[in-house]
């Protein structure tokens, strides 16, 4: 186990370093409520074995990483993973992995810092916009409106869970609400987009999404703000892809970085 001090938080980092030498650096980043763990029982190992450098963190406020009581915006997220990647001394392009919430830091990411993101796979997520804004704070309030409920939870807003793991949420979603401004920050949207112009996103792109999800049947939306990308619908599954359906997503995404893995971001334009 290991910290790093990133954009003055603490945050927990696990390495999974390849016996390949060069290999490229491959960052996961988990959803609100989660941890890195949810990695580490999934597709982890899996891409290490590709000869990826893995690297994965708690999020601030998740796991084992410092708590604070603010910065959990999606702007403060990625400069969280900004200073992480600097304080772990990569200098060469990243490939990222981000799960819902992770997913969407990684969009900003690659917005904000195009030169550095070699390629980019999202699970059940969106780039961040006004709209998407809006409906993530729809589903906050359907949240906390349910914290005393886990089966209500389960059934109202995180899919189709086994009744241990809606416990486990919305215990540390009642946490996260009370000691900190997480429902608050998230869903900022202070500088957020409407729209996104056209070239926006130049990397790679691999999106997957479960064919019973919400995202799902906002799909051609989503598409629509992208460039042109890969899309894998995983059928009979809702938003909890990594929990439930581990072996179909890694079954989508080794195949890819395996064609993906020396892959370069777009030239800087001065």
């Amino acid at each position: 186990m290991a910290h790093v001090n990133s954009n003055g938080v603490r945050l927990h980092v696990q390495r999974l370093p390849s016996k390949v030498a060069g290999a490229p650096p491959m960052i996961l980043i988990h959803g609100l409520l989660d941890t890195m763990a949810s990695y580490y029982f999934s597709i982890a190992a899996a891409v290490a074995g590709l000869g990826f450098d893995v690297i994965a963190y708690d999020l601030r406020g998740h796991g084992r990483s410092e708590r604070p009581r603010q910065g959990y915006g999606v702007d403060a997220a990625t400069d969280d993973l900004a200073g992480l990647i600097e304080e772990l001394g990569v200098t060469g392009p990243v490939h990222l992995i981000g799960f819902s919430w992770g997913g969407t830091v990684a969009f900003r990411y690659a917005h904000r810092f195009p030169h550095r993101v070699a390629s980019l796979i999202v699970i059940e997520s969106e780039p961040p916009t006004v709209a998407w804004a809006d409906r993530t704070a729809d589903g906050l309030r359907d949240l906390s409106a349910h914290l005393n409920d886990p089966e209500e939870v389960a059934r109202a807003e995180l899919g189709a869970l086994v009744p241990a793991m809606a416990r486990r949420l919305t215990r540390k979603a009642r946490e996260l609400a009370v000691s900190t401004t997480l429902v608050e920050d998230v869903v900022d949207r202070t500088g957020l987009a409407a729209v996104y112009p056209p070239g926006w996103l130049r990397c790679p792109l691999l999106l997957i999404v479960g064919g019973e999800s919400r995202l799902h049947a906002r799909l051609d939306g989503i598409v629509g703000l992208l460039p042109p990308c890969d899309v894998v619908v995983v059928p009979g599954h809702h938003h909890q892809l990594l929990a439930f359906a581990p072996q179909q997503v890694a079954a989508a995404v080794l195949p890819w970085l395996a064609t993906h893995r020396t892959a370069r971001p777009p030239a800087v334009v001065s």
